[in-house]
């Protein structure tokens, strides 16, 4: 009988306890979760994103129906332009013909490459902090992309599927994730 009113007694001692730091706690979240947010908006630069598709045409089969190997081609074709546009080559050109003051690396890193599903469409994006500088590097990219691919591939044509277009806004940031992390940092350490 002892036992039992000691171990409610202690339990209502850590009740009282924690109902006591609560308020720290709680400030302590507020407070970080509010630092963490003024930090993060303060030092994040917003980016922007421009998409453009191009279109990568090689007759692969003098067969009328379509086969396996025709189709495992075509994706070969466009991993390999992805491979070529992304590349140094295509970065170098640019840069040369924008007379940009940046390296053909920073243009080659803020590149993405894609190829839509079961298709030889390659939707390119390049990303900056000035959504009319990434919208004329990207239609730049588009252009030597092309010549590029006839070039060196040797396929037979290259069309746009709709050039670059300035970005509606900035795309998203990690503000709330920061706030949401500090906030727990803070909860923990006061609790602790």
């Amino acid at each position: 009988m002892d036992n039992r009113n000691e171990i409610e007694f202690d339990l209502m001692q850590m009740v009282r306890y924690l109902l006591r730091r609560c308020w720290i706690v709680l400030l302590a979240t507020v407070v970080f979760a509010a630092g963490g947010l003024y930090i993060s908006k303060s030092t994040t630069v917003p980016t922007y994103t421009s998409h453009c598709r191009i279109f990568v045409y090689q007759n692969l089969q003098d067969n009328k129906g379509v086969d396996y190997n025709g189709y495992l081609l075509a994706n070969q074709l466009a991993n390999d332009c992805e491979v070529l546009i992304t590349g140094i080559n295509v970065s170098e050109k640019v840069v040369e013909k924008l007379e940009l003051n940046v390296s053909p690396n920073s243009i080659s890193n803020s590149l993405t490459v894609t190829s839509e599903a079961n298709t030889r469409i390659l939707e390119i994006e390049y990303t900056d902090t000035d959504p009319e500088k990434a919208v004329v590097i990207l239609d730049a990219v588009c252009e030597e992309a092309a010549v590029q691919i006839k070039e060196i591939m040797k396929v037979e044509a290259v069309s746009t599927v709709y050039k670059a277009q300035k970005p509606a806004g900035p795309n998203a940031s990690n503000t709330t994730r920061d706030a949401i992390l500090a906030a727990l940092i803070g909860m923990l350490l006061s609790a602790g």
